[in-house]
């Protein structure tokens, strides 16, 4: 009968068509017609990668077809949308206990068009297990005495407290009389954790 006809594949490639005609016992030269059969794109499977306290990476299993990715990443960043060509994205300038989460949508101007979506949700590792320590040669002192320095393990943190002057050193004349607490708090520069 007369088209249009429907044609429908079960898996992907090169498929030849051919269209012959025969009316009143007559027979046309048949009419030849390739088509490519494409597969949709596959949904990215996103893991999580390498974590640092700062920083996590988020890797993918590609389609070889896809011309790109599209990722999304939202959380405790700020959103924002990219296409890049990798098959990993790491964001930085984390702290821990923040969660960023990333879309992943393979990229094709085929007629399939784009991947559904893949998503997944990562964090940084937790600061480890760390007590910055502050030591002093006593424990009692007279209002009268000269300020005395204060060890501080590791160094660069900030010192506080009543009596405290030139960064690392006790002033009992500035303390007053009196029990007194001193503080000190240290941010490791590689990992940004606070003790």
């Amino acid at each position: 009968g007369f088209g249009p006809y429907e044609l429908q594949w079960s898996s992907a490639g090169i498929k030849n068509i051919s269209l012959s005609v025969t009316a009143s016992g007559c027979s046309n030269t048949p009419s030849n017609a390739t088509v490519n059969v494409q597969t949709p794109l596959a949904t990215p499977v996103v893991n999580c990668g390498t974590a640092t306290t700062g920083s996590v990476e988020f890797i993918w299993i590609g389609d070889p077809q896809a011309e790109g990715y599209q990722i999304t990443l939202s959380g405790d960043v700020a959103t924002q949308t990219l296409t890049i060509p990798d098959l990993n994205y790491t964001v930085s300038g984390l702290i821990p206990g923040n969660s960023v989460s990333i879309t992943v949508i393979a990229l094709s101007s085929g007629p399939c068009g784009n991947s559904l979506p893949g998503t997944a949700t990562c964090v940084p590792l937790d600061c480890p297990p760390f007590t910055p320590t502050i030591t002093l040669l006593q424990n009692e002192f007279c209002t009268t005495e000269a300020p005395t320095i204060v060890e501080l393990s590791p160094v660069g943190g900030l010192l506080t407290g009543n009596g405290i002057a030139n960064g690392n050193q006790f002033d009992t004349a500035m303390a007053g009389p009196g029990n007194h607490t001193l503080n000190y708090q240290y941010t490791d520069p590689v990992t940004q954790c606070n003790y």
